[in-house]
């Protein structure tokens, strides 16, 4: 059994897995003994990769914020111009507790208001994960078995995670690196725009990611 673990600034992601499913790995689980622990996740594991994708859009949904005006565009743009002056008395502050609510409301303005914040709350979310998904992330994972941990600068895709530099050991070594590695990214663009950045995947002396 591994425990795999996203880094993050608001709250990490931990995930019970073996090669092919897991579960959430919250307190109520961590509690657990080992034994039970792994008849769980032999039992009730999920597939590993749409669990993931799944905690991915979770988090998205957690981050999401609701501009209005970006709301009152898209139905600009999708001829729904009368109902916009209502749109703008609506409260979207509270999406997160209240979205029934928010929903019943559009729903009186329009049937068709209400069908149209669904797709824009869609859209919302699949640029926030598509951003999230462009962005390298500290993931590590420890196995259960042994307690060893390894640490990794990687990208996540599609419910799939790609390692991206070998076991950089801790935590802090690898935001180092990152840090690092995010500066040169910036110092390179700024001396030539027009030449090819330098991947995480080209082997350099001064910066081995490439994972063997």
């Amino acid at each position: 059994m591994i425990v795999e673990k996203w880094f993050d600034k608001t709250s990490p992601v931990l995930i019970l897995r073996d090669h092919e499913k897991g579960l959430v790995y919250d307190a109520a689980l961590q509690a657990k003994p080992p034994s039970e622990q792994k008849r769980l996740l032999q039992e009730e594991g999920q597939p590993l990769v749409p669990l993931r994708h799944m905690l991915l859009e979770q988090h998205a949904k957690r981050q999401l914020i609701i501009h209005p005006f970006r709301f009152q565009r898209f139905l600009e743009n999708r001829g729904e111009h009368a109902a916009v002056p209502h749109v703008r008395a609506v409260d979207f502050s509270d999406i997160h507790t209240n979205s029934r609510i928010l929903l019943n409301e559009l729903t009186f303005i329009g049937a068709s208001v209400a069908q149209g914040f669904i797709d824009f709350y869609g859209i919302e979310i699949a640029g926030i994960v598509a951003s999230y998904e462009r962005r390298l992330r500290i993931i590590s994972e420890e196995n259960k078995e042994t307690g060893q941990t390894a640490v990794y600068i990687s990208k996540l895709s599609q419910g799939h995670v790609k390692h991206l530099s070998p076991d950089l050991q801790t935590p802090e070594t690898a935001q180092e690196t990152l840090r690092h590695f995010q500066k040169q990214q910036a110092a390179n663009r700024r001396v030539a725009t027009d030449s090819p950045s330098m991947t995480l995947t080209q082997k350099r002396e001064d910066d081995p990611y490439e994972k063997e």
